[in-house]
């Protein structure tokens, strides 16, 4: 009885054993699964039978052709032998409404849909059939496979039939991977054991005695791996979820056990999906790996684009709430296939500063367009004239657009200080009894303005930041004079971070160093540099922030008082590497980038007469060379506003001519690429890059002479024209955010 209740769950009592002595049927053959729960109401007829013939599908032809002969002559205890088997069926509650019957075999493997009969089974439904498969040889006792059918269904006077497949009694699980089993099997006897397997995944089986012999079974009873030969397989493929039985016999002719170690690794991939791509192709990765093992996340070379989205890296689920890895990222394999999925965003966000000229006055005006919308600048109030300065701080956050302008904060005719929201002027207010003196380092948090700069006490001057309109104190450290220099400002999850400068003796030494919200960090000062403030020798150009660690990009002056540009890292020095007989010209403040622990920096050197652009990616410096560019053509400019990183590649803007037409483009790794003038014009220029995902923008205009230009950006190298308002006639692009 307790043969099948053990092994399956359900049943109760399982069907009795009456012996036999003919060996004929492989005992692994695939379970019919229907789902009639325990309990369900029988609708039976009363007094009527009917008869219930029960199928056993053999697989024994298979066996015939793949058995080695020594395997074949293994007698009545070798794998995949048995003798008889035994059914009853159960109705509600498990109660046995017919049988047992049980039957021996008769003939040997190569026999097809063995079966046996049930003659006088009550009409009805919902029956359960339990079957038990016996090799006397093996047990006279236990079961070596069992299975059932559910939901079976006799009708009055006519025979049914029903198919039940088989699957081993209580395999032995391998219960990890990579795993080894070690076990004892008696000669000529056999064992079953249990893997869950993974569709798609390679499992290697080695084994270390050669008396054994190997069969795999999927969890319908089919044979799988290298056609179900004897023998260890080499590797099996998985090709679906689930159970993987492995049967095993003992060629041996000893009468002694012998002992068996099974070792199973798996082998997993990682697959990439473009999840909705609707051009270019999927990295492949065709390395297997074991769990625990190393992957390192590919790119994607095959430029996959969306419409509408751009890449911006690969997600363990499709929605994108998975964990995110980005090309290089590193992950230990799991113990399943691993499918990652680009992950996509919505068409950005395009921001581009720039100006615009009346048609009728030459009256230039500044503002931005936004998804090809145009907004102009208010004028500050008492401002003589438009704003039409250049910009030096720009930003968006919560989808409002900030910006300053040189001319803007300090326009002729007005004596205001400000910044600009979505257009509309707002002016920056001291507190009673000082004066602005200067107000500079635009930053944006949570959709909050923040803009570094200093009041007038005279004759002090004293240093903070207004937030959202209000001045807020920079705390003076312990010790110090007087606060000499603020530059630059972010803001990180709340916190607000200045660099600048602190005088302990009034004006004789500086220490530079930076605030944390109240908290003062001094930089350390190399022996033989000095930090050289109230000359405004040395500033800084860029504050950034990696975690918890801060990067302050600026400058020191040697015992020579020559100007060493370099970094902060905490605050520890690095001093940008120069090529031989190269000073630098210019470090291009706004145009400091921290990519991961990599610091960017757009510079200018001079090397004897001649002008290198480039920039320093770390401390290493790279020069845009003229050498990239088509033959016959020069370097013409090389855009001042920012460098554009994505991953490890830089990305810089410029423009070439050949004497007689200028060429707008732009250096990507060092690469040059040409992009087309706007359709009737011949000349273009370039003025900002930035990247997005695999997308390329550059800021610009395209015109046949200077009075003609009409603003516009390039994405991928297509010209997408900004819109004129009413009234101009040309305009140019400047610095481009994409979101």
């Amino acid at each position: 009885m307790n043969g099948i209740a053990k092994n399956i769950g359900y049943c109760r009592r399982s069907a009795r054993k009456v012996a036999g002595s003919v060996a004929g049927i492989l005992l692994v053959i695939g379970l019919i699964s229907c789902g009639n729960p325990v309990g369900q109401s029988l609708r039976k007829a009363s007094g009527a039978l009917g008869t219930l013939t029960i199928k056993i599908p053999s697989i024994a032809s298979w066996i015939g052709v793949a058995r080695s002969s020594a395997a074949k002559s293994l007698g009545s205890k070798a794998l995949g032998y048995a003798t008889s088997a035994s059914a009853e069926v159960l109705g509600p509650d498990n109660v046995v409404v017919a049988g047992p019957v049980t039957s021996g075999f008769a003939g040997q493997p190569g026999a097809e849909n063995v079966s046996l009969s049930i003659p006088t089974v009550p009409v009805g439904t919902d029956y359960t059939v339990s079957l038990a498969i016996y090799n006397s040889a093996v047990s006279a006792t236990s079961p070596t496979a069992t299975g059932m059918a559910q939901g079976v269904s006799v009708a009055p006077g006519v025979s049914t039939s029903v198919t039940v497949t088989c699957l081993p009694s209580n395999p032995t699980p391998i219960a990890s991977l990579p795993g080894t089993l070690t076990d004892a099997i008696s000669a000529f006897g056999e064992k079953w054991y249990s893997l869950q397997v993974t569709k798609g995944s390679t499992y290697d089986f080695t084994e270390t005695a050669t008396d054994f012999a190997f069969a795999l079974f999927d969890s319908k009873g089919m044979p799988v791996g290298n056609s179900g030969a004897f023998g260890a397989p080499a590797a099996y493929g998985a090709t679906y979820d689930g159970t993987l039985f492995i049967g095993v016999a003992n060629a041996g002719t000893a009468s002694a056990a012998d002992n068996l170690t099974v070792s199973v690794a798996a082998e997993y991939t990682v697959a990439y999906d473009g999840n909705g791509n609707t051009g270019g192709d999927v990295p492949i990765d065709s390395t297997p790996y074991n769990q625990g093992q190393t992957v390192t996340v590919l790119g994607d070379p095959g430029s996959l684009t969306k419409a509408e989205n751009n890449f911006v890296g690969w997600n363990t689920k499709a929605d994108g709430t998975g964990i995110a890895y980005s090309q290089g990222q590193t992950f230990p394999m799991g113990g399943a296939n691993t499918t990652l999925y680009a992950k996509w965003s919505s068409s950005p966000s395009v921001v581009m500063f720039g100006t615009v000229q009346a048609t009728s006055t030459s009256q230039v005006v500044a503002g931005y367009w936004k998804n090809n919308v145009w907004t102009a600048l208010q004028t500050p109030a008492g401002s003589s004239a438009p704003v039409n300065g250049q910009l030096f701080n720009w930003s968006e956050s919560e989808g409002n657009v900030y910006l300053m302008s040189y001319q803007g904060i300090n326009n002729p005719g007005s004596a205001a200080f400000g910044y600009w929201t979505n257009g509309d002027w707002t002016p920056l207010e001291a507190i009673s009894g000082d004066t602005v003196n200067n107000a500079w380092g635009l930053a944006t948090y949570d959709g909050v303005a923040h803009v570094l700069g200093c009041l007038n006490n005279d004759p002090n001057l004293w240093a903070g930041y207004w937030e959202n309109g209000v001045w807020n104190w920079l705390t003076q450290p312990a010790g110090a004079s007087w606060i000499e220099q603020t530059s630059e400002m972010t803001i990180v999850a709340g916190t607000v971070y200045v660099d600048g400068a602190i005088t302990k003796d009034r004006g004789t030494t500086y220490i530079p160093g930076y605030w944390t919200g109240d908290v003062w960090t001094p930089l350390a000062v190399p022996t033989g540099y000095t930090y050289k403030a109230n000359q405004n020798i040395n500033q800084f150009s860029g504050i950034l922030i990696s975690g918890s660690t801060v990067y302050n990009i600026g400058s020191l002056s040697d015992a020579n008082g020559n100007i060493v540009y370099g970094y902060w890292v905490g605050t520890s020095w690095t001093p940008f590497e120069l090529p031989a007989e190269a000073t630098v010209s210019s470090v291009h403040s706004e145009q400091a980038l921290l990519i991961g622990s990599t610091v960017y920096q757009r510079g200018t050197l001079t090397v004897g007469s001649i002008s290198v652009e480039g920039f320093w990616a770390g401390s290493a410096w790279t020069s845009i060379s003229s050498e990239t560019v088509p033959a016959g053509n020069s370097i013409s400019s090389v855009d001042w506003y920012k460098i554009a990183v994505s991953g490890a590649s830089a990305c810089v803007g410029g423009q070439i001519t050949n004497g007689t037409t200028y060429t707008p483009g732009y250096w990507l790794d060092g690469n040059w690429t040409s992009l087309p003038p706007a359709p009737a014009y011949a000349n273009g220029g370039t003025n900002d890059v930035a990247i997005s995902g695999n997308s390329v923008y550059v800021s610009g205009g395209s015109g046949n002479s200077q009075s003609d230009f009409i603003p516009g950006y390039w994405l991928n190298g297509t010209w997408i024209a900004e819109p004129l308002p009413s009234g101009y006639s040309m305009g140019w692009g400047d610095v481009i955010i994409v979101h």
